[in-house]
């Protein structure tokens, strides 16, 4: 089975754990992380994105990984003090082949929006995707704003994909016409719930979802998308449904097969 895992926490993740990915049928991930650490400046923010474009890219290469980056910040990680350095840096940042999309932007934090859509802007302008977490027990009425926003800026909606959806949320952005992450593993849905949850929509889930190990913490399950992929099919889902899922689908939103991303 061929794997492009779309949401890769690259930098908590072992050197031995990104050979074991590559192994197990990773050919391409999507790095998006947040720093671990308080930030006090933007160089500080703007040092983390070049950490993840030099150095953690290239361990993901060394395991035979093709590696794309996602850049964006989150309130948690918000510098101290001054950040305007980081908007001035960002839209030639996200103009860079390797950089695949922005995010993942924090979606249900009270108060983030103001910044959400700041950086929804700019992945508009740069003609990149946008990773959201719509997280929480209001996941749908996050998925409602995120998706609101989105047009607001002009983000074509195919361009969005949203993560942590519950049953309703993934509903939502189904119907709406934007994409879902799903990650599987300890800390994301178990690889058997995932298969029940996107079984229950159907095929319409077969363009629209990818998959991915995610922000997974100390806990960790190389072969969480594998397993996932083992599970729809065993459920019945048709094999070529669970290759897009696995990986055609994020080739299409991201690109991953060429130096070339999936700019418009």
């Amino acid at each position: 089975m061929r794997i492009f895992d779309a949401c890769l926490d690259a930098p908590a993740r072992p050197d031995g754990d990104l050979a074991n990915l590559g192994w197990f049928g990773a050919e391409a991930a999507v790095i998006a992380s947040a720093p671990d650490r308080s930030l006090e400046t933007a160089e500080d923010l703007l040092c983390f994105f070049d950490e993840l474009l030099a150095v953690h890219a290239a361990r993901a290469s060394a395991a035979g990984i093709r590696a794309l980056v996602a850049l964006g910040v989150r309130p948690e990680r918000l510098p101290r003090r001054t950040f305007d350095e980081v908007w001035d840096r960002l839209p030639s940042l996200l103009l860079r082949d390797e950089v695949a999309a922005v995010g993942v932007l924090d979606g249900s934090t009270p108060g983030g929006e103001a910044l959400m859509v700041r950086q929804l802007e700019f992945a508009a302008s740069a003609g990149v995707p946008a990773l959201v977490s719509v997280a929480g027990s209001a996941s749908r009425r996050c998925a409602e704003r995120v998706i609101a926003a989105a047009h607001e800026v002009r983000l074509p909606i195919e361009r969005l994909a949203l993560l942590r959806c519950d049953y309703t949320s993934i509903r939502l952005a189904l119907d709406e016409g934007a994409r879902v992450i799903v990650s599987t593993g300890p800390v994301g849905t178990d690889p058997a719930d995932a298969a029940s949850m996107l079984h229950r929509y159907g095929r319409v889930t077969a363009s629209a979802t990818m998959l991915a190990t995610g922000f997974s913490g100390p806990a960790f399950d190389v072969l969480g998308i594998a397993r996932a992929c083992e599970a729809l099919e065993s459920i019945g889902a048709d094999p070529s449904d669970v290759r897009r899922m696995a990986y055609d689908n994020a080739v299409a939103f991201f690109g991953g097969d060429s130096p070339e991303t999936g700019r418009t």
